[in-house]
């Protein structure tokens, strides 16, 4: 027995000897005591998972719950399944069969659904739409439409003075986006229900978020082919007209927002069809299936790569005016 040992027996007032100290092995040789479980994993962890271990929320509370309900992240922050079959091979026997085959495509699919339930468009349901957001929608779309009217009047200098059917196609998609901005039908309306003043628009600075879509049609005018851009105006044009129907939907319905129908324009036009676009559109991949160049020039991967970057810029620009603050 050790000294120690004597003197707990001692105390005690037994004169049994007390039992060995946990920390010593029978035979009086010191052994280190092993941790309890859970400060055994948490010493084997990083300092922040060992934190995020004790948060931990028990499955069956409300916040567990309120977790499990929270919003899937945007498309553009996690990896997308890989395709069936590799874009690469696909061999098209006709030009505009690419389109079916775009609308399957797991992106396109994931990136649509997101869209037509955007966070921007849930909050107007909810009447819990900010007047920040609502004025960044404003700022954002006024750069937006000037971007894209100026694309259109370049297409048709390099493509529409050359082929009447492409010229048609451009001058249309040129008058509608003027339609919206400088005629001051649509936009405007809601510029000024919001006390946004030209003034405001000038001054206001760009998310470079919101105004990459803008960018990558640019691009697409000088870099590609009218064909390209027509599939892609045939495959987002009714996502971006859903869309437009659910906002002018949720700001009537709600009287909170105080919107009149005017000031709600600019939604009504993009929420119609634009069944002359739809006719055109058909015509130009007509004549793409007459076109051997064209698909040698533009195989499936390439007119794919175009349409998921469009698509893919159209979810950042949603994003981007749902998140920062109106800044001028």
């Amino acid at each position: 027995m050790t000294e120690s040992s004597k003197k707990r027996a001692e105390r005690s007032g037994s004169g049994e000897p007390a039992s060995a100290s946990p920390e010593q092995s029978v035979d009086g040789q010191q052994r280190r005591r092993r941790p309890p479980a859970q400060l055994e994993i948490a010493t084997a962890e990083t300092g922040s998972d060992a934190v995020n271990k004790a948060k931990r929320i028990p499955e069956d509370s409300p916040k567990a719950e309120k977790k499990k309900e929270r919003r899937p992240p945007s498309p553009t922050k996690r990896a997308l399944p890989p395709p069936a079959s590799g874009a690469s091979k696909i061999q098209l026997e006709v030009w505009s069969e690419c389109v079916p085959l775009l609308r399957n495509e797991a992106f396109f699919v994931e990136n649509a659904k997101y869209l037509i339930d955007h966070c921007f468009l849930r909050d107007m349901q909810n009447g819990k739409l900010s007047t920040n957001r609502a004025r960044k929608f404003v700022a954002e779309n006024y750069y937006v439409i000037r971007s894209d009217m100026r694309s259109f009047e370049v297409a048709f200098e390099l493509y529409g003075r050359k082929d009447d059917l492409y010229g048609k196609f451009f001058e249309f998609l040129r008058v509608a986006a003027g339609f919206a901005a400088t005629h001051y039908v649509d936009l405007a309306h809601f510029q000024k229900a919001l006390k946004l003043t030209e003034d405001d628009m000038q001054r206001y600075e760009p998310s470079p978020r919101s105004q990459c879509y803008s960018a990558y049609f640019s691009w697409l005018v000088t870099h590609t082919d009218p064909s390209i851009i027509a599939v892609c105006y045939l495959l987002n044009y009714p996502i971006w007209a859903q869309m437009c129907t659910a906002a002018k939907d949720a700001i009537t319905a709600n009287p909170k927002y105080r919107l009149s129908e005017k000031d709600t324009s600019y939604f009504a036009f993009y929420s119609e069809p634009l069944d002359d676009m739809e006719l055109m559109v058909t015509e130009i991949l007509k004549r793409a299936d007459g076109d051997s160049k064209l698909k040698q020039s533009f195989p499936y991967k390439k007119i794919k790569d175009c349409v998921r970057v469009l698509q893919t810029y159209l979810v950042e620009f949603w994003d981007g005016i749902y998140q920062g603050a109106y800044t001028s």
